[in-house]
C-alpha cells in the first residue's frame, strides 16, 4: 500500500514525456516549456514560502491518493505549516502520522479535522453531527453511507474524515488521532497551478 503523502525533500522541475505518436517538438520549444515549468514550481514554493512568515518550518507534500477527493486529487503538491504545538480546528487540512492503533501505523495521510477535543461527534442518515447540530459541508462530492455511534472527544483527541467518506481510512474506521500524531497544517497548494492558492 502506498502513503497518502509524501514529503518532498527537493521539488524538482515538472516534465511531461511527449505522446508516442505525437510529432517531435522543436528543441527549443522543449527547453522554453521546461523553463517555463521551472519557473511555475519555483514561483510556488517561493510564495508558500514568504506567505507563512510565522510558520516554524516549511515542509513540501505529494498527496498519492484519493481519500480527500474531490479536494485534492493524487499528484497535487501542497505546503505545509509545521508548528511546534499543533491546535487543530474544525475544517482545518492536515498532514499527520497514522497512530498506532490503525492499519497504517507509520504511514503519513492527509484529513480534514471535524471534532476537537471536548466534541460529541456522530454520523448518520449521510451526515455528520457535531454536539447534535448536522454540519454542512459543501466540499463532499457524495455524503458517508456508514455510520458512526455517538462518541465523546476527550483531552488531545480529534476525529478526523477523508472527503471522500467512504474511500477513506480515517476515525471512522480506526478511532481517534492524538494530537502529538499531527505533523503540519496544509495551507498552500501549489501543483497544479491551475488550482495554486491558499487551501480554506
Amino acid at each position: 500500500r502506498k502513503p497518502e503523502a509524501v514529503v518532498l525533500p527537493e521539488v524538482e522541475p515538472m516534465r511531461t514525456a511527449p505522446k508516442p505518436d505525437a510529432p517531435r517538438k522543436s528543441k527549443s520549444r522543449e527547453t522554453l516549456l521546461g523553463l517555463a515549468a521551472a519557473v511555475v514550481s519555483a514561483l510556488g514554493l517561493i510564495s508558500c514560502w514568504g506567505q507563512i512568515s510565522r510558520a516554524a518550518s516549511i515542509r513540501a507534500f505529494v498527496v498519492a491518493g484519493g481519500s480527500m477527493s474531490p479536494t485534492f486529487e493524487a499528484g497535487d503538491r501542497v505546503c505545509i505549516e509545521k508548528e511546534p504545538d499543533p491546535r487543530p480546528e474544525h475544517g482545518d487540512i492536515w498532514i499527520f502520522r497514522f497512530p498506532e492503533h490503525s492499519p497504517y501505523a507509520g504511514d503519513v495521510g492527509i484529513k480534514r479535522v471535524v471534532g476537537v477535543p471536548g466534541d460529541v461527534i456522530e454520523v448518520k442518515n449521510g451526515r455528520l453531527f457535531v454536539d447534535g447540530r448536522p454540519r454542512e459541508e459543501p466540499y463532499l462530492d457524495k455524503p458517508p453511507t456508514y455510520v458512526v455511534p455517538r462518541t465523546v472527544l476527550g483531552d488531545d483527541q480529534y476525529f478526523v474524515l477523508g472527503d471522500d467518506r467512504d474511500g477513506s481510512s480515517d476515525s471512522h474506521s480506526w478511532g481517534l488521532l492524538p494530537r502529538d500524531h499531527f505533523v503540519g497544517r496544509v495551507k498552500y497548494r501549489v501543483w497544479p497551478f491551475s488550482k495554486f492558492g491558499e487551501v480554506r
